[in-house]
């Protein structure tokens, strides 16, 4: 026996006349934090019908649907990110995809694996429904080869003077794709069509694939790994009992093995089937079949590559017998091993419940499956199984409808795992998807989308502020990821910032809460903060992330690892334990950041960092998205000081007291015959780690000592003249070109160039970036000889304020050129 709604008729009448009413634009950008706030995809107010969804390939969630509000019923899609933002380029109402004067219907999609689809669609422009097909890009264009008006993919013979109706589609291994649908021949006779489109939009061939006297409908399509497809359909064997059965087709539409029986076979009647890969060119059939008892159990069959039976099943077999218990509905798919994972309903409670199997060879349960099956949602009333997709590691994400309110039906969702339990997050009985707005169980079933990190997003059409039967008043989409949650639950970095006024080493960390912060079930307990490991350390990083820690706040010693590993692309990156932030509900934290490199005039290094919220004992949690940020040593050490000498002999001692910074790296000395010299890399004699130097220079000198940290910052300088030197030669000016570091480097505000001239000169003083390209001039000008300075504002000529980076300071005297780097921070 058939469960309410199993067998949906996919030949639908002309949709009602337009309202007269404005269009409403969606207005959400994200999917909502609970089930009554989806995100709406179609325009409001007028008669809409949803026709299914896939997945972008990138996170995100392509849906088609049509509606009325150009008249007639058009075709749209619309394509949303993995938060429910509609993608860049797209109309905010959808994509309409075919522009012909006349009326489409049924539409349904297929990625192309490039962030678009194909979308094939029923069409009445001739005198006939026919079946056309166009694809869109992901960007919201027309691919190469396809347009506005759809290529015409149902043209037999028969095709002209036949209506043609719900067309299905796989891809064919190469890029384009093999399209299916039926064919009403007559009253009592319906046939199985299809055509194959290449990538580049030509049409292959368009044939009957099964064309006998009865009824044969309810297609199902999947790509048989070789460049041809397995096809299942539904069949009333002309007039007598009702049956499934499987082919399969080569590139050509030529049939390679079947059709064969899904099930017991001609002698008793089956309901309902799917089919799914085994990944190993073959195939595997599952139906609702009534023999050969009074009651329906789910038989299935593994057929290989050759269409034989697998010989470890032995042909059919009955997967989960429960005596005089009905069971229907059956959603097929592989496990991600080979095996078989099946969702289904079974009355053994009295009423419709969800229960799942997996299976391996021998069509026998799993190890932890019992034999008869999982319950996923046992409730009052019925709970129908709708749509199943992997969850990626082995497990499934089923969606269905439940009316155990007393309703009509409204959107759940659950998430089993590879070993027969419910995955953290998730509740027995469902996490509900959409409470808002009720759906017709005979309608186009809701679609399932996996996300890529083990949740999954749905689409479908609901009657919300319609009268049941009246027409769908919009259509919607909504998720839950990995653990369950809806919306978007991870925490979000707002700001990584330097810590002012210290000497580097840490950033200022601050997020904005995750809303499970303040949900009632208080589901967050705690923030843990992860620093990128550096690349150098990644091999090391890998080896520790076996081994297990004991995090503060996190429980007890090996309760968690002290590593974390997450993708950037096709890349590991690796994270190290940083601190535990307790949830307070409140709406945002900060926290103060060891770092594992400063920015320097060499480069602006910055540290990556990711804050997670999670659950108590951390079995649920929420990664935000990593940012990074970069620390800098504000404080230049102090000028050394005493700083004493003596010179005698040609020789002169210097001392000094040491300088008592932590980060010190050591001092430097230079010096000039004249006391208003600019200390430059031209007149530096040593940089000293100790506090004592002898130059044996052979005559007396000025000199200048100052004291350098770790980061490059340099203090102001000391002068000294030792005692016992005389004056050096009566000249104030300089005895040479110079060019002084910028004083302060790095600058967040104005910084000082100073230079020294030995003579008049023409003088040119000019900041460039690093490609070269010039960014401020300073000085143009004729000056006199001495020691001068020019600041710098860090704007460029037009006022405008520079960016982070660095600069070059050229200094150009008489065809000499002296460069100073200058790095600039805000």
């Amino acid at each position: 026996m058939s469960r309410p709604g199993a067998i949906r008729s996919r030949i639908v009448a002309l949709l009602a006349a337009a309202l007269t009413v404005a269009i409403a634009i969606p207005a959400r950008a994200q999917f909502g934090s609970d089930a009554y706030t989806p995100v709406t995809v179609a325009p409001t107010g007028f008669m809409t019908q949803f026709g299914g969804a896939v997945s972008d390939g990138s996170g995100g969630i392509l849906v088609t649907w049509v509606d009325t509000r150009a008249g007639l019923s058009h075709v749209y899609v619309q394509r949303l990110t993995g938060t429910g933002a509609v993608f860049a380029g797209w109309p905010a109402g959808g994509l309409q995809v075919c522009a012909n004067a006349a009326g489409e219907y049924t539409p349904t999609l297929l990625g192309d694996g490039a962030g678009g689809a194909y979308v094939a669609w029923s069409d009445v422009r001739g005198t006939t429904r026919d079946i056309y097909l166009t694809r869109v890009t992901g960007g919201a264009t027309y691919a190469t080869g396809f347009n506005s008006n759809g290529l015409l993919v149902s043209t037999s013979g028969v095709s002209a003077i036949k209506d043609e109706y719900s067309p299905t589609m796989t891809p064919d291994g190469a890029g384009g794709a093999f399209v299916v649908w039926t064919l009403q021949y007559g009253t009592s006779d319906q046939d199985i069509y299809g055509a194959h489109v290449t990538a580049a939009g030509a049409l292959a061939w368009s044939n009957g694939l099964y064309t006998p006297v009865g009824i044969q409908n309810f297609p199902k399509a999947l790509p048989d790994g070789s460049g041809g497809f397995f096809l299942g359909w539904s069949d009333n064997d002309n007039g007598s009992l009702q049956h499934q059965k499987v082919a399969r087709f080569n590139s050509s539409g030529g049939t390679v093995w079947g059709p064969l029986y899904i099930g017991t076979g001609s002698g008793f009647n089956q309901y309902g089937f799917d089919i799914a890969p085994d990944n190993s060119g073959g195939v595997y059939a599952v139906c609702a079949d009534n023999g050969p008892v009074s009651y329906t159990n789910l038989s299935g069959n593994h057929f290989l590559a050759n269409g034989t039976n697998d010989p470890t099943w032995g042909g059919y077999k009955f997967l989960v017998p429960e005596q005089n218990v009905n069971q229907s509905g059956p959603l097929a798919m592989n496990d991600g091993s080979g095996g078989l994972f099946l969702a289904f309903d079974d009355f053994r409670y009295g009423s419709p419940d969800l229960f799942a199997q997996r299976f391996g060879p021998y069509a026998l349960p799993y190890a932890g499956w019992p034999a008869g099956g999982v319950a996923l949602a046992v409730a009052p009333v019925n709970q129908l199984p709708e749509t199943m997709v992997s969850d990626g590691t082995g497990g499934a994400v089923i969606a269905f409808l439940d009316d155990r309110l007393g309703l009509d039906y409204l959107l759940y969702a659950v998430r089993v795992l590879g070993n027969g339990n419910i995955a953290p997050g998730w509740a027995y009985g469902g996490n509900p998807v959409d409470m808002g707005g009720l759906i017709d169980s005979g309608s186009q079933a809701p679609a399932t989308v996996a996300d890529g990190s083990a949740g999954a997003l749905f689409a479908w059409g609901d009657m919300r502020g319609s009268t049941p039967w009246s027409g769908y008043a919009g259509i919607y989409a909504q998720n839950l990821d990995q653990f369950g949650a809806l919306g978007d639950a991870r925490p979000r970095i707002t700001s990584i910032a330097d810590v002012p006024n210290d000497n580097g080493g840490q950033v200022s960390l601050q997020w904005s809460a995750s809303y499970l912060d303040a949900d009632p079930s208080r589901t967050v307990t705690q923030y843990t903060i992860w620093r990128r490991v550096p690349g150098g350390v990644a091999a090391a990083a890998a080896r520790a992330a076996l081994e297990r820690a004991d995090v503060p706040g996190s429980g007890p010693a090996a309760a968690r690892p002290a590593w974390r590993a997450t993708r950037d692309g096709a890349q590991v990156v690796y994270w190290g334990y940083v601190a535990t932030q307790q949830a307070l509900m409140l709406p945002g934290y900060s926290a103060v950041v060891p770092t594992t490199s400063d920015s320097m005039s060499t480069g602006n290094q910055k540290t990556s960092l990711m804050v997670v919220a999670e659950s108590a004992g951390g079995m649920e949690f929420w990664q935000s998205a990593p940012d990074s940020g970069y620390s800098v040593d504000n404080l230049a050490p102090y000028p050394p000081a005493p700083f004493a000498g003596t010179y005698s002999g040609g020789v002169a001692s210097l001392h000094w007291a040491p300088d008592a910074v932590p980060d010190l790296a050591g001092y430097r000395l230079y010096r000039s015959t004249i006391a208003s010299f600019v200390p430059a890399p031209s007149n530096r004699i040593a940089t000293p780690a100790d506090t004592v130097y002898s130059d044996a220079a052979g005559a007396p000198y000025y000199y200048r000592l100052t004291a350098v940290d770790v980061h490059g910052n340099e203090s102001a300088s000391t002068l000294l003249l030792p005692a016992g030197a005389l004056a050096v030669d009566g000249s104030s000016l300089p005895r040479e070109l110079a060019l002084a570091p910028p004083a302060p480097n790095p600058a967040r505000g104005p910084t000082t160039l100073g230079y020294a001239l030995p003579r008049d000169a023409s003088v040119r003083l000019t900041l460039y970036d690093v490609s070269g390209r010039r960014v401020r001039g300073l000085v143009d000008a004729a000056q006199p000889a001495g020691a001068h300075e020019a600041a710098w504002n860090l704007t460029d000529d037009r006022g405008h304020a520079v960016g982070a980076g660095l600069y070059l300071a050229r200094l150009e005297v008489e065809g000499r050129v002296l460069v100073r780097r200058v790095m600039v921070l805000h």
